[in-house]
């Protein structure tokens, strides 16, 4: 007869006292359980092996995969490195080259300004024709800082006291010349009198409104005749 128990989990024979096993029932039966089992362990532990394999295998990939994308960022970081000093050498070089040209800016425009300068500019005949007849001309040259006097006239109409002003230079060049007392004009003056006979002049004066004068009365048909070059840099 068949065994009275059974083992728990996989319903093998277990026999007690009064039990006749027979070997075509009881034993071909369990080989076949046990046969069975031990088959799903086997496929169990191939199906785990092969899992394992592919985990094992992803895991490799997957570190490969990590270590090429360490590469590739520590290669980025480097590029961007690279870039960031090539930046910085650029912006040094584009500084470097603003201040030799902005250098080079001030030298042409303080050589434009010096061309600028260097120009006469002309009051045109300043004389007055109440006391005299003929022609007065200054120039004034802002580069040299330089007066030039010129004078060719004829005391005409009546005699000049000493102080009268018989000219006066104009004010775009007195605004220049921006005086804040009156100065000296020492020139090579002379009087020329009727009988063209030289007559030293004293010094003239230059008021700051421009008024030109002489400490000496000069008298009716005199000749006056002067040429002078004035430095200028020392009056304001």
């Amino acid at each position: 007869m068949s065994s009275t128990n059974k083992t728990t989990n996989y319903d093998l024979s277990q026999y007690i006292g009064t039990d006749k096993p027979t070997y075509l029932g009881d034993y071909n039966s369990d080989m076949n359980k046990i046969d069975a089992q031990m088959k799903k362990n086997g496929d169990a532990v191939a199906s785990a092996m092969s899992t394992a394999g592919t985990a094992n295998s992803n895991a490799t990939q997957a570190k490969s995969q990590a270590e090429t994308a360490f590469k590739t960022a520590t290669q980025a970081q480097n590029a961007a490195e690279t870039a960031q000093n090539t930046a910085s050498t650029a912006s040094q070089n584009a500084t470097t080259a603003l201040n030799t040209a902005s250098a080079a800016n001030n030298k042409a425009n303080a050589a434009k300004d010096a061309v600028d300068k260097n120009v006469w500019v002309t009051s045109g005949n300043i004389v007055k024709p109440a006391y005299m007849s003929g022609n007065i001309v200054v120039k004034y040259n802002a580069f040299l800082k330089s007066l030039v006097f010129h004078c060719k006239a004829t005391i005409a109409g009546s005699d000049i006291p000493s102080g009268t002003p018989f000219a006066t230079i104009p004010s775009n060049i007195m605004s220049v010349l921006d005086i804040s007392s009156a100065r000296t004009l020492d020139a090579v003056f002379a009087y020329v009198g009727s009988s063209n006979n030289f007559v030293s002049s004293p010094p003239f004066k230059l008021d700051v409104n421009g008024d030109i004068s002489c400490n000496l009365n000069m008298f009716k048909n005199q000749n006056l005749l002067a040429q002078s070059f004035v430095p200028v840099d020392d009056w304001r």
